[in-house]
Formats: structure tokens, C-alpha cells, sequence
């Protein structure tokens, strides 16, 4: 499964999020 850069952003930036919500 290859990222593209936009993508692998968009993960970085939800992972706190998705760790907020527990």
C-alpha cells in the first residue's frame, strides 16, 4: 500500500484526533 505525500499527511494529522476520541 504506497502512499502519496497528501496522504500520509492526512494520516499524521488525524492520528491525534483518532487518539483523542480514544
Amino acid at each position: 500500500m504506497a502512499l502519496t505525500r497528501r496522504e500520509f499527511l492526512a494520516a499524521v494529522a488525524a492520528a491525534p484526533l483518532v487518539s483523542r476520541l480514544g
